[in-house]
């Protein structure tokens, strides 16, 4: 990755010295802080709101169904002393093949949590792409950077506070698919 990087900013630097060689004028540049917008987005709100409710209610779930396990396998040691050992061991092994069952289930939520989460952050991802590219246009930029890739910048080359405005105007909230995930 820091290869890549480096790569980067080689062929960028190259790329400009070249422009600046033959005399024609040098590109407009600007700058995007990604973690501010991913801070300060409405949608990225919603979604983090949205997933940590999702998330307590699986997480309930399973505390219920833990007590459940308990329970019966407490039922299951005080039946061991009356049950003849065959009866006993058909019981155990319905009890562990249910357990499978509810593990199996619970991390299939868990995946379809994962996958709904990375479907709505793409859709946050796509509009803020977007945006980039409109502004891109408005202003006759040639390239918009990450921040993170930058070292300085003149604080008037970064369009971050205008990507955040649009993209919260734009897209205030993004539904989490979560039941589309879910394979029965």
């Amino acid at each position: 990755m820091k290869i890549l990087k480096i790569y980067i900013f080689t062929v960028l630097i190259i790329f400009f010295r070249s422009i600046s060689a033959y005399g024609e004028p040098s590109a407009k540049i600007a700058v995007v802080d990604v973690e501010s917008i991913l801070e300060n987005s409405s949608a990225i709100g919603s979604i983090r709101k949205s997933i940590n409710e999702l998330t307590k209610t699986i997480e309930d779930e399973i505390t219920e169904q833990e007590k459940e396990y308990k329970k019966r396998q407490q039922e299951l040691l005080e039946l061991q002393k009356t049950l003849n050992q065959e009866k006993f061991d058909s019981l155990v092994l319905k009890f562990n093949k249910n357990v499978s069952k509810i593990q199996k289930n619970i991390q299939q939520k868990k995946i379809a949590l994962e996958q709904a989460h990375s479907q709505a952050i793409e859709v946050v991802h796509q509009k803020t792409i977007s945006i980039i590219g409109d502004l891109a246009k408005k202003y006759s930029l040639d390239i918009v950077l990450p921040t993170s890739q930058v070292l300085y910048v003149k604080s008037e080359l970064n369009i971050t506070p205008e990507v955040i405005s649009k993209l919260n105007n734009d897209l205030k909230e993004v539904p989490i698919n979560y039941q589309k995930f879910l394979k029965n």
